[in-house]
């Protein structure tokens, strides 16, 4: 009854949201006394926690919370893109339907909305000031140390502001954010 299409983009998106048990999950066990109000509630506090995060705190399983946010009509993974000819491929718009992302079209010559500019470059730019190098070598190993030092953290910030700042371009009618 299932194609084997739409069974390979299920067992994709499993992989990619780091399921990577191939075993059968226990049909039968104690109902979650978790409620969706103490979901809502952790996201609300951060909205930077991954459904691993919540179920690990919560004590239930992954699958459980994806199915709730589902339920209550929280969203996945947005594909935000530059509308370059590979994005827009139609099998590229199929495979991103069969994951079930939100894609989000970015609108042109539109920089306060691209992580690297508001976020990476300006912070290289920060770091810059005064700096003055001899050689190309002295700005290579101080690229790579400045690259080298930006946590995790500092990226995964970048790409989970997109929204908000999003929401300041749709609210200015296209405008330039001012930071």
């Amino acid at each position: 009854d299932i194609s084997p299409e739409s069974l390979l983009c299920k067992w994709f998106a499993r992989f990619r949201s780091g399921d990577v048990n191939v075993s059968d999950a226990a049909r039968s066990g104690r109902p979650s006394t978790t409620d969706d109000d103490q979901i809502v509630a952790a996201i609300k506090a951060d909205r930077h926690l991954t459904t691993r995060e919540i179920a690990e705190r919560f004590d239930i399983a992954h699958t459980t919370v994806a199915q709730r946010l589902k339920r209550l009509g929280m969203k996945g993974v947005v594909f935000h893109h530059d509308n370059a000819k590979p994005h827009t491929a139609l099998v590229t718009k199929k495979k991103l339907k069969c994951f079930g992302w939100e894609v989000m079209q970015h609108p042109p010559y539109s920089p306060d909305l691209a992580p690297s500019d508001y976020r990476l470059f300006r912070s290289l730019q920060n770091n810059l000031d005064g700096h003055r190098f001899n050689s190309v070598d002295d700005i290579q190993t101080y690229l790579k140390d400045f690259f080298a030092q930006k946590s995790r953290d500092f990226y995964k910030r970048g790409i989970m502001s997109l929204p908000e700042r999003w929401q300041k371009v749709v609210d200015q009618d296209g405008q330039y954010i001012l930071d």
